[in-house]
């Protein structure tokens, strides 16, 4: 896999009421880099660009691939009203997206709901 450069996410809000939006998981007590678990549609980190499976490098000045999972969410409670975090994003590979009638052509039989890969 190649070098991708990391980028920065820059969160910014008006007040602690409003949230910012994402979820994070693993960290150095997972033995798992610092990704993003989920993003809030229409939500700050949604409009901010950050997607979900982000790894995160470091939050603000500090470098947290070595930190744990609750270091992070106590540093991430300490920015205050804004978030400044650099973060690198790994492409997808492309994958084969099936038109519903072509799988129905394919297979009759099988529910529109339901495609098995192992036929």
């Amino acid at each position: 896999m190649a070098f991708q450069r990391p980028f920065l996410i820059s969160l910014k809000r008006a007040d602690s009421s409003n949230r910012w939006g994402f979820g994070i998981k693993g960290g150095s007590d997972y033995q798992e880099p610092l990704r993003i678990q989920s993003v809030i549609e229409d939500s700050l980190a949604e409009k901010s660009g950050l997607r979900e499976g982000d790894e995160v490098i470091q939050v603000g000045r500090v470098n947290v691939q070595d930190l744990t999972l609750g270091q992070v969410h106590e540093l991430l409670a300490r920015c205050g009203n804004k978030i400044e975090m650099f973060v690198v994003r790994i492409p997808l590979k492309p994958c084969l997206h099936l038109n519903a009638s072509i799988v129905d052509a394919a297979h009759p039989h099988t529910p529109n709901w339901f495609v098995s890969v192992w036929e």
